[in-house]
């Protein structure tokens, strides 16, 4: 498996590549309005769809991501933010949401946003529905003009009242489009290489959790279990605090670099970028192994002071790992070298099996 986050020599941003397998199963399922028509999805979409046979400027899309605390807020203020409007606090959110309740007993927070025009667009309307299931979070947005979109909510209520999932949802890839979308699933390599044919060895032995070295002083590990972290460290220095969160997710799960950076953005506050070389990085170690680090600084807003995070990656088996230190701007400044030696002197814990020498008990 290749760590895709940087650039090669001609320019060319790199992105995730996993290895070949086969083609996974339908997640979930719904019932189809009628006079909706399934069209090519894009990108990390797990299908889209046209819900409207006599117009292309309204469009059903589909997608999951690895569950996020506060992903709730965070795309309702992306949305606003992509019809023109100012983001919403997570109180005002909270007042926004509809709570539903799919035909297979998930619950689903739907939204719904009307824009204002703009220089670049008329005006927009996202009606979005937002459903936790397993570690994983899906997405159903229905985005286009307001007379196109109200033709179709009742259709959209609907079609989210019929959702029913398979499973737990635990291990289903974020960008594994729906059957009959016309895509070919096999491997989903996003950089372009044939795999196949191509014996890379034995496959080298996962690692669940971290082993550190001495925290720094004012750092301590919450061994509080939450979805989608192997550890939650907690920092605090000057009466400010923050917190590095780390985590694992097989490469179908962790996302595309443009996405993940454009996430990383929404949680300090900055706007998206639609340029994922816009963005630099730097090379560092990270439990031994090679990784990448971005640096991300927002404004402060809404009262709240400015908020810092730098985010490292790697890979180590067939799995990214991902540690994030967020927290005010002040702080993080502060405590970057501490996060850095920390990051320079952990390990990967890997099974005992895996650290055992021939012959050895």
């Amino acid at each position: 498996m290749a760590l895709g986050c940087g650039e090669s020599e001609s320019g060319d941003v790199k992105t995730y590549t996993a290895p070949k397998e086969p083609p996974p199963a339908q997640p979930v399922e719904w019932t189809l309005p009628q006079g909706w028509r399934q069209v090519q999805a894009q990108q990390m979409q797990f299908a889209a769809f046209a819900v409207d046979p006599d117009r292309t400027d309204a469009t059903l899309s589909i997608l999951s991501l690895a569950r996020d605390p506060s992903e709730l807020a965070m795309n309702v203020n992306r949305w606003e933010g992509q019809l023109g409007l100012p983001p919403s606090s997570p109180q005002a959110v909270e007042r926004m949401v509809t709570h539903v309740d799919t035909a297979g007993g998930a619950h689903a927070d739907v939204v719904d946003l009307s824009g204002t025009e703009t220089k670049t667009q008329s005006p927009q309307r996202i009606v979005a529905a937002i459903v936790p299931h397993g570690t994983l979070t899906w997405f159903f947005t229905l985005k286009g003009p307001p007379d196109a979109v109200t033709a179709q909510k009742a259709n959209f209520d609907a079609f989210v009242k019929s959702l029913k999932f398979k499973g737990d949802g635990g291990g289903e890839p974020a960008h594994a489009h729906a059957k009959g979308d016309g895509h070919d699933h096999a491997g989903h390599d996003h950089a372009g290489h044939d795999h196949a044919g191509h014996s890379h060895g034995p496959a080298e032995p996962v690692a669940d959790r971290i082993v550190f070295g001495t925290l720094p002083a004012g750092w301590v590990e919450d061994p509080t279990p939450r979805p989608m972290r192997a550890h939650t460290v907690m920092v605090e220095a000057d009466g400010k605090k923050g917190e590095v969160i780390i985590s694992r997710m097989p490469p179908q799960v962790a996302g595309q670099l443009l996405d993940n950076l454009n996430r990383w953005r929404g949680q300090v506050g900055l706007a998206e970028t639609t340029d994922p070389k816009s963005h630099p990085h730097r090379d560092l170690k990270v439990a031994g192994t090679p990784g990448y680090a971005f640096d991300f600084e927002g404004p402060a807003k809404d009262g709240q002071p400015a908020k810092r995070q730098i985010v490292a990656m790697t890979s180590q088996g067939e799995m990214f790992w991902f540690f994030r230190f967020i927290g005010p701007t002040e702080l993080v400044a502060g405590q970057k070298e501490p996060f850095e030696k920390l990051l320079a002197d952990a390990k990967f814990d890997l099974p005992a099996a895996a650290t055992s020498q021939p012959g050895t008990k």
